[in-house]
């Protein structure tokens, strides 16, 4: 009778945290969504538009879409989708493949973001490696691709024990959760250098206000409210996926959630 007592707040308390993650991911969907749409028609209506021909200087639009596509909404959503599985009744097979496809779209991105910047930069003769932002941006991919390596490695491989996979798994969260943190801290910094680029088209500079800056930190605002509620949820303990007694005992050693 006691541990039943004792149970049901425990059991209460699951629940609670089960529907804060639905919350919780739900807000940052509707702000990651929001947050690209902005940059979309800021790009279109602001900026030089789109172009898909490679000596168009509009070919730049879509170096910010791709890579606010990969590396902040897809990379947000692939390290949040084991915490938010705690809520429903997800194969733990499911949530590897799905971890695993939405790493190969921010790859996938990446490599078309790169494209569409160096394209630009050789048409126009810009020079590289020159603002923070490039730096940034950087050492941002270059750690995301070890950090993918190392995990396919470690994980998808027979190449580690189970317990050795369990020692490195903390590793592989902190190396993961920087990395989204470092591509936040690239989109910010990338900012002011579109603002410069918008200033030239647009004839008006940053100083006046114009419309195009209310877009731009709204675009800001909404992409970093998307990451704190995404950081919020993978460094909670209280969301972390709970065991279940239907699940196999194979599943249960073999679990790597956040």
């Amino acid at each position: 009778m006691s541990d039943i007592k004792e149970g049901k707040p425990l059991s209460e308390k699951v629940i609670g945290s089960n529907r804060l993650i639905i919350v919780l991911v739900t807000l940052a969907e509707v702000c990651g969504i929001i947050s690209l749409a902005l940059l979309v028609h800021w790009l279109d209506k602001y900026y030089e538009g789109y172009s898909f021909h490679k000596d168009d200087s509009a070919l730049f639009s879509y170096h910010l879409i791709f890579m606010q596509t990969g590396m902040i909404f897809l990379f947000g959503n692939s390290i949040v989708v084991f915490r938010f599985s705690s809520a429903l009744p997800i194969p733990r097979l499911m949530l590897k493949i799905l971890h695993g496809v939405a790493h190969a779209l921010v790859i996938f991105f990446i490599c078309l973001g790169i494209y569409s910047a160096v394209r630009m930069k050789n048409v126009f003769g810009h020079n590289d490696m020159y603002s923070s932002h490039s730096w940034y941006g950087v050492l941002t991919i270059a750690l995301f691709f070890i950090e993918f390596a190392f995990g396919l490695v470690t994980f998808a491989t027979p190449a580690f024990s189970d317990s050795m996979k369990q020692k490195l798994l903390p590793l592989h969260h902190y190396i993961g959760a920087l990395t989204f943190i470092m591509a936040f801290v690239t989109v910010m910094t990338g900012i002011p250098r579109m603002n410069e680029f918008v200033a030239r088209t647009t004839g008006k500079s940053y100083a006046e206000y114009p419309a195009w800056s209310i877009v731009s930190n709204f675009y800001a605002l909404f992409t970093g409210v998307f990451v704190l509620l995404i950081m919020i949820v993978i460094t909670n303990s209280a969301f972390k996926r709970q065991s279940n007694n239907a699940s196999s005992a194979k599943d249960e050693k073999a679990a790597t959630q956040f």
